[in-house]
């Protein structure tokens, strides 16, 4: 397992030059690019644990008949929010702790290295990548190296992994794409629509068609949230952000296709926009990335199309879907290649939620709730253990 292991140093505060590349508007650090960096390290890890030390060499990747593919994002969570006047020079890590058939599930962390004799290393962000090998002539599965585990530590990570791997299984069986929603949370959907729409809901009965959203003479009503905060509320289809781009040959991988860690950060950073302008706040702490698909390579030269609008927000979170789609100019045909979802910390200064208008819209709003509830649940587990206390306070 440990012959996998790769590293990267980032001295964003030994050398303000490089400092300058990855600061934000509020003097923190940029966390679309430091993901896009762990994605390009997940894959590092994937190609030497097949290669071994060949994959160091960049001219061997180009004689290899298989190729490497980032089929999921498991999750991604940050642990500590880099502020300004909080700057550390960072590592970079990442190894492969289980291995399927064709895929591997690669562990990656990024902390903060001690400024003075007094600190310790401080965790950042962690993150789960699932890679999956495909021959390079049929572009079907290939299998991959299997584990050789040769100390306690290691065996318990490959446990973990073949864990995550059984509740991948068991989460996307019981997707709301698949099955109906539970009796609980179909009772949510219609106390929320009783509550928040206009005249209990008789306004929204009656409007078979809208008007036009600048036309729109009423909103949903204003109430108290989860928490008993005071809150207004907003049409989900109102906090829709849009972008459109080409894809250059610039940010292309070694198989001519568009980096996954590249396609995260914009979709990152439009999603940070889209929960800004909904909570009015400059700044947010930045929680999580959940559980995304690559469903699609993005070629080069096509027209990549985002769509942001928030899932679900109240005075405490506002989480945020972003729908990737790529667009062929010369056919005009559509494609849904990804979908990114992103929680940020409102601080108890959230002023706005959100209500569905539509059945789609609903599964949004109850899918957010899922991933919100999954993320306090592991963020929970995280703060009540012990080594991970000591960690973050030295």
């Amino acid at each position: 397992m440990h012959d996998s292991y790769v590293e990267l140093m980032l001295p964003i505060l030994s050398q303000p030059s490089m400092l300058e590349q990855y600061t934000n508007v509020a003097g923190g650090i940029r966390n679309g690019k430091l993901m896009e960096h762990l994605d390009s390290l997940a894959g590092s890890a994937a190609y030497k644990h097949i290669l071994g030390p060949a994959a160091d060499s960049p001219s061997s990747l180009s004689s290899i008949d298989f190729y490497l593919v980032t089929a999921a994002v498991e999750r991604m969570d940050l642990l500590h929010y880099i502020k300004q006047g909080d700057i550390h020079d960072l590592r970079l890590s990442g190894n492969v702790i289980y291995t399927g058939k064709s895929s591997m599930e690669v562990t990656v962390q990024m902390v903060g290295l001690p400024r003075t004799s007094h600190e310790t290393e401080m965790p950042v962000m962690l993150g789960r990548f699932t890679m999956v090998c495909r021959d390079a002539l049929t572009h079907k599965a290939r299998e991959v190296n299997p584990l050789i585990l040769g100390t306690p530590e290691e065996e318990a990570l490959y446990a973990l992994g073949k864990s995550h791997a059984e509740i991948r299984k068991s989460t996307q069986a019981s997707s709301l794409s698949r099955m109906p929603p539970s009796q609980t949370e179909a009772q949510a959907v219609h106390e929320m629509f009783l509550s928040r729409h206009p005249q209990g809901g008789e306004e929204f009965l009656s409007s078979t068609f809208l008007p036009p959203r600048g036309e729109r003479t009423h909103l949903p009503s204003a109430g108290q949230d989860e928490f008993g905060h005071e809150i207004e509320w907003a049409w989900m289809e109102d906090t829709v952000l849009e972008s459109c781009q080409v894809m250059f040959p610039q940010d292309r991988n070694v198989h001519g296709k568009v980096f996954g860690g590249y396609l995260m950060r914009l979709a990152y950073e439009l999603a940070f926009a889209t929960a800004s302008q909904h909570i009015q706040k400059r700044t947010l702490p930045f929680l999580s990335l959940d559980n995304i698909s690559f469903k699609l390579p993005v070629p080069v030269g096509c027209m990549l199309k985002l769509k942001s609008g928030v899932g679900y927000s109240d005075s405490k979170v506002v989480h945020i879907g972003v729908r990737a789609n790529v667009l062929d100019v010369t056919t005009g045909e559509e494609k849904t290649t990804n979908e990114f979802w992103f929680t940020w910390d409102a601080e108890g200064g959230g002023t706005k939620g959100v209500v569905p208008r539509t059945y789609e819209e609903a599964m949004t709003w109850l899918e957010s709730r899922r991933r919100l509830a999954l993320g306090a649940e592991i963020r929970g587990i995280r703060q009540a253990s012990t080594e991970f206390q000591k960690l973050q306070h030295h």
